[in-house]
């Protein structure tokens, strides 16, 4: 679950049956260029309670692949979907067994 820009709660639904215009997802390179943080929350409270913490910052995030982030009242980026962190891992691994598979065969082959 999570609340959305308009302050509506949602949740994903992955059935077939909800969605249309499916299209397979081909190019996710740019996952390559996430930048992994550690940070302390502004709020020293926060920070009390939950210490130094590892995650992304939502602009960058942004930049590189909008539809992760949700944007605050006025537009800006506020957080990253990593729940949907997973969904381009499937094509980057297909890519790379792709090409494990054709450096076998031409080891093979010399």
């Amino acid at each position: 679950m999570y609340i959305d820009s308009k302050n509506r709660i949602g949740y994903n639904q992955s059935s077939i049956r909800f969605k249309q215009n499916i299209q397979t997802l081909t190019d996710t390179s740019w996952i390559y260029n996430l930048r992994a943080v550690t940070f302390d929350w502004k709020d020293q409270q926060r920070q009390n309670d939950e210490g130094t913490m590892i995650g992304l910052i939502a602009e960058e995030v942004s930049e590189l692949c909008p539809k992760l982030v949700w944007l605050d009242k006025e537009g800006k980026p506020e957080g990253v979907h990593y729940e949907w962190l997973g969904i381009p891992l499937p094509v980057e691994l297909q890519k790379l067994r792709a090409e494990v598979n054709e450096l076998k065969e031409k080891l093979v082959a010399s």
